[in-house]
Parts: structure tokens; C-alpha cells; sequence
């Protein structure tokens, strides 16, 4: 029997989270785009085929009567002879009393002298026995259903169909006792060649159905193994139960799996249409769950799916129509109060929001317009409604896969901006607690680098006011080292400022022109001690660099040479060319700061343990560093047995 519930909420919060992984969730989302338009087309397909195999174009029955025999006692001379006949025309309506039902059909003479069939949908009968008179006039009884084998049956079809052996002269009639646990019943006497097609057609028809629906379960079972979310493991069973429903309805199990047992086939297809209704309420109110909506909107599939364990006693003690009876009732249960709680879904996303209102109105409507008649004594319209399940089972699956893919791409999307944000907060945290190792850094180097100048100033002004008549070779070095002490102020002021002005950016590179040659000799000129460096330059070497920046960039190796190498020994000052670059080269013999550590003397405050001597700032390599990038230049250490040295890179 059919099933589609009606509504599902907002995407708040996640019910479970969805660790998908981007790649694999895009192929993933590609496929559910392709499957969706496939299925669309095939849904219509299958109701061309369901339409064309229910309709007779030569159906030789003028009129329809039933009675209905409640205690079941009535026999062939007795209907024969009864005058209590109700016509109907179409599908005949039983309510699944479970009571027999007496047909009789009466037959115009066939125009041909082609075999004829009587035919009976749909193939969930459990007990038709058909009556008609041989060429003798004799009564001749053939028994079909689901209750007897498949291998007893007269003609190798899906629907139940026996050859028409009534006089072809005259017109005749024929009755059919039915007794059934489901809810409808239609009779048409064709060829035999038009329902070897409506087989065929049927055949095709399930071939689609069968093909989407195990893809369609096929990408549940995919998508839950990405996700591991177990509404998508439920999707799938549901996917399963409503590929076996098919499979019972059309008698594709009668005919292929059991075609030789008897009193099986019919109870089982009262027990999958239970299940398919169970697994589908508990499909939806996840969905609900998943959504967040309101408590009291899933109590009603909650009713249902508690209700199973009923239904599953009713089989069991034989009353398969009162199974079948409530099986219906909770549908249409269900189709009203799913049509009320979609409403109250809160969900955001406008995509989501339309499948699933859409989706659960077609279906609500569909299924109003199913089951009513089902229940009440009216007429069906169309032969459609043989096999009602299949057009909203197929709906069903496909906008249940539509309604699942979005929600989990919605999902995938949501925690993914929650793992960026969470790693750009990591990295902000990250940065902050380094701006404020660095700021205790700086400050602590500040205070110890400013300790000794502003120590020798203190003890130079007290000196002078203490001897007010100091000899004048006295003064002149009490102010030489006054003048040291704010050099050396006024030297870490400064890189502190260049190191500041590199961080916010507001470094400018302004390359020219320059003569490497007369720039090098410039430097050392500059210097503290020019008379310790020792040049070996190139005459007349052109680059295209920023001057200005180059040579404060060569002052600090020079500075750092000069104040942390052997204090009696050498600075060499080099500069070579080779095909692609121009090589300036700074080395100088390791003194009492010692070698640098090769993996930190470019990082910011970095000052070797040896070298706290002297007073610095740990800014200069740094700056170096960072602006030779800002420049498209290299600077690099090169480890020697015998040397520090450094060089930077400037290419033609």
C-alpha cells in the first residue's frame, strides 16, 4: 500500500553531524542532480506505461454487477438466480472487508475468432474463482490469487488472466467469486494479443521502476557510509521495502521467486505493506526530529509505526482485512496530519522549504483522493488506481532523495564554514598570544638594552656635576661615552621604528638605477670602524634595487660584523657576479658572540646567548629578511668552519 508522510522542519541545528569531505560530497551532489532529472523522466514514463496497461481498447464487457455474499454461503445457482445486482463500472470498490464478493459480467461476442482473455487486476488478489460455460454449456470454475501457485496458473502473465471459452457467437456471462483482504478489483475480457502486451508493458514499466529505485537506494546506502547519519540508513531500508512492495503488488515474486508455493505470497504481501508504512513513519518523524519542529509534530508517526505490532497480530489470526483496513486508516491519518504539521516546519532554507511543502502537499492530495474511495462507496475514476502505491512510493523516494541531499549539502556547507571560522579563530588566537609574546619580548628587551646607555648617561652627568674643573683629556672621553650611550638609544629606537613601519605595511619599495660598486663603498664609509673592512668589489656593477633600502639592509650585516665579530680581526666585504644574480657577501671571523643559530638569527628578537653583551634589539636580521622578500632579493647564512657569513642575493 501506498505511504508518504507530510512534513519535515528547519535546518537549525544539526541532528548528527555530516563529516562529508568536499570532493567526495560534490561528486556526490552531481549524481543526486542527475538522478533527480532521470527519475522525473521516469516517473512520467512509468505513468504512460501504468495508463496505457490498465486501458482495454477492446473491451468486449458491456455491463458490470456485483453482490456481496457476507456469511460467504451463497453458491453459483444461488447468485444465478439472485435479483439484487448492483452495476458499477471500473475498478469495483471491496473496502477490504475480506467478505467474498459475486461479479457477473456479461459478454458481447467476440469480433474475431482470436483467443480471448478475462483478465484481473490487480495482481494482490488472494482468491478469484472464475465461472463460465464451456462450448457444451457446461459450468467450468478456474481458480487464480496469490493464495494458489503461480505454476497452477492457465497463461504465464503477470495479472491474473484465464482464455475465454464461452460460445464466440452469442453473447455470454461470466461470474467471478473474489475474496481479498485488499481494497480493489477490476475485470476486462481482451485478446489474448493485447494482453500479452499490457504484460510487456507492465514488464517495462517494472524494469524502470526496479532500475531507479535500486539507484535511488544505491545512493542512500552511499551517502550514509560518507555521513554515517542514520536517516540515510533508514532512506535506504525504506528504499528496500518500497522496491519489495513493487515487486509483491505486480506479482513478480509469484511468477520468479515462489511460483510453486501456496498460502505464502498473499500474507506476505499483507505484512511488507505494514512494514513499508512502519520503516516510512519512522523516515519522517527523523525528519521531523532532524528539523526541529515541534514536538507534536512527529506524535502522529509515532502512533502509527506503535500500531504495526496490531496489524502484524491481525495477519497472524487471519484477519488479513482488518489488517488491511487499518492499514489504510493510517494512511490517510497520516496524509491529514502530516498536511497540518508541515506548516509548522521551521525551515529556513527556500529550496528546502519548497521541496518538501511541495512535495508533501502532491502527495497529501494524491493520497486523499487514494484512499477515500477505498472507504467509503465511490466509484474510481481511473485505472490508475490499481496500483496506487507505485506513482507515491516513486514520488515519494525521489523528493525524500531531494529533501535529504539538500538538507545534508546544507549541513556539509554549515560545518565547513564552522571549521574555517574555528581555524581563523585558532590562527587569530595563535597570532594574538605570539603579538603578546612578542610585546613581553620587546619590552623586557627594551628595558635590558636600555639599561647600560641610560646607565653610563646617569653616571656621565653625575660625574661632570661632581668635578666641575675635569682636565679637558677627562671631559673629552666622559662626553665620548655620553655621545655611545645615545647612539645606542637612538640605534635601537630607530630599528624598532623600521621594523614597525615593515609590519604595518607602510614600506614602500621604490627600485632605480643604482651602482652596486659606489653604494658598497658608501657603506662602509658609514660605518663604525671603516678601516677594519677589507673590500673586494667589482668596478662599475649595475642593479635595478631600491638604494635606500639596500643600503641599510648591507649597514646591518657590516654593524652586526663589526660589533659581535673578533674585535682585531677583518670584515670582508665582498661582491662577485655570476650569470644571474649579483653576490654581496659579508664575512668576518666568529668574535665573543659566537656563531648564530641557523634555525632562529632570522626570527624576530632573536639574539644569541653569547651576544648579550653588547647592546641590540634581536630586529635587525629580521628586518633584513623580510624586506630582501619585499624586494624580490635573497639573504641567507652560509655555514663555514672558520667564518660567519652572509649574503645577499640581487638578481640581474
Amino acid at each position: 500500500m501506498p505511504f508518504r508522510p507530510l512534513f519535515e522542519p528547519a535546518p537549525a541545528r544539526p541532528y548528527a553531524p555530516f563529516p562529508a569531505a568536499p570532493r567526495t560530497w560534490r561528486g556526490l551532489a552531481t549524481l543526486l542532480r542527475r538522478t533527480g532529472l532521470w527519475g522525473l523522466g521516469l516517473l512520467l514514463l512509468a505513468f504512460a506505461c501504468l495508463g496505457n496497461a490498465a486501458r482495454a481498447e477492446s473491451d468486449l464487457i458491456r455491463q458490470r454487477a456485483y453482490i456481496e455474499d457476507p456469511e460467504g454461503k451463497m453458491s453459483l445457482e444461488d447468485v444465478h438466480a439472485a435479483d439484487t445486482w448492483k452495476p458499477f463500472q471500473g475498478p469495483l470498490p471491496l473496502r477490504n472487508k475480506g467478505t467474498p464478493f459475486w461479479i457477473r459480467l456479461d459478454v458481447q461476442s467476440p469480433p474475431t475468432a482470436e483467443n480471448w482473455v478475462l483478465s484481473i487486476l490487480p495482481g494482490v488478489l488472494q482468491d478469484a474463482q472464475v465461472f463460465q460455460r464451456n462450448t457444451q454449456g457446461q459450468w467450468q470454475v478456474q481458480k487464480v490469487g496469490n493464495r494458489y501457485a503461480y505454476h497452477q496458473r492457465e497463461r504465464s502473465e503477470l495479472a491474473y488472466t484465464v482464455l475465454y471459452r464461452t460460445d464466440y457467437e452469442n453473447p455470454s456471462t461470466i461470474y467471478v467469486r473474489v475474496r481479498t483482504d485488499s481494497s480493489l478489483a477490476h475485470f476486462q475480457v481482451v485478446s489474448a494479443t493485447e494482453s500479452r502486451d499490457y504484460d510487456t508493458r507492465l514488464h517495462v514499466m517494472i524494469g524502470l521502476y526496479v532500475g531507479f529505485g535500486v539507484v535511488v537506494m544505491c545512493i542512500s546506502v552511499l551517502t550514509w557510509r560518507i555521513t554515517r547519519h542514520r536517516l540515510w540508513g533508514v532512506s535506504a531500508v525504506f528504499d528496500f521495502v518500497t522496491f519489495a512492495l513493487l515487486t509483491f503488488q505486480l506479482g513478480v515474486i509469484s511468477k520468479y521467486l515462489l511460483p510453486d508455493t501456496e498460502g505464502v505470497v498473499d500474507q506476505m504481501v499483507l505484512v511488507v505493506n505494514g512494514l513499508h508504512l512502519f520503516v516510512g513513519c519512522v523516515l519522517y518523524r527523523g525528519m521531523f526530529r532532524l528539523f526541529r519542529s515541534p514536538a507534536w509534530c512527529s506524535w502522529g508517526y509515532t502512533l502509527v509505526f506503535l500500531l504495526y505490532p496490531v496489524q502484524l497480530v491481525l495477519i497472524l489470526r487471519g484477519q488479513g482485512a482488518q489488517a488491511m483496513a487499518l492499514n489504510n486508516l493510517e494512511i490517510l491519518m497520516i496524509s491529514l496530519w502530516g498536511g497540518v504539521a508541515a506548516w509548522f516546519a521551521p525551515i529556513e532554507d527556500k529550496v528546502l522549504n519548497y521541496l518538501f511543502k511541495f512535495s508533501n502537499a502532491v502527495v497529501t492530495i494524491y493520497l486523499l483522493l487514494w484512499v477515500a474511495p477505498v472507504l467509503f462507496k465511490v466509484q474510481i475514476p481511473t485505472a490508475l488506481s490499481l496500483y496506487p502505491a507505485l506513482p507515491s512510493n516513486f514520488f515519494t523516494m525521489l523528493m525524500t532523495l531531494a529533501i535529504m541531499a539538500r538538507h545534508t549539502q546544507l549541513e556539509t556547507q554549515r560545518q565547513r564554514l564552522i571549521e574555517r571560522q574555528k581555524q581563523e579563530s585558532d590562527l587569530a588566537l595563535t597570532y594574538e598570544k605570539q603579538r603578546h609574546a612578542e610585546t613581553n619580548g620587546f619590552l623586557s628587551m627594551v628595558m635590558h638594552e636600555l639599561k647600560n646607555p641610560l646607565s653610563l648617561l646617569r653616571v656621565g652627568t653625575k660625574n661632570l656635576e661632581l668635578d666641575t674643573a675635569p682636565a679637558p683629556e677627562a671631559r673629552a672621553a666622559r662626553f665620548a661615552k655620553i655621545q655611545r650611550a645615545i647612539e645606542s638609544i637612538d640605534a635601537i629606537l630607530e630599528r624598532c621604528v623600521e621594523v614597525d613601519h615593515l609590519e604595518q605595511g607602510t614600506l614602500s619599495v621604490q627600485p632605480h638605477d643604482e651602482d652596486i660598486t659606489e653604494l658598497l663603498t658608501e657603506c662602509v664609509e658609514q660605518t663604525s670602524a671603516p678601516h677594519r673592512i677589507v673590500l673586494h668589489l667589482m668596478p662599475r656593477a649595475h642593479a635595478y634595487v631600491d638604494g635606500v633600502l639596500l643600503r641599510l639592509m648591507v649597514r646591518n650585516l657590516l654593524d652586526n660584523a663589526l660589533r659581535y665579530g673578533a674585535q682585531d680581526a677583518p670584515v670582508t666585504l665582498r661582491l662577485a657576479q655570476t650569470d644571474k644574480a649579483l653576490l654581496i657577501t659579508v664575512s668576518n671571523p666568529p668574535g665573543r658572540g659566537g656563531r648564530p643559530d641557523p634555525d632562529k638569527l632570522f626570527r624576530k628578537y632573536y639574539r644569541a646567548p653569547s651576544a648579550l653583551f653588547a647592546s641590540g634589539t634581536g630586529l635587525g636580521l629580521y628586518w633584513v629578511s623580510q624586506v630582501s622578500q619585499l624586494m624580490n632579493t635573497t639573504v641567507r647564512y652560509i655555514p663555514d668552519e672558520h667564518l660567519v657569513i652572509f649574503e645577499l642575493c640581487l638578481p640581474n
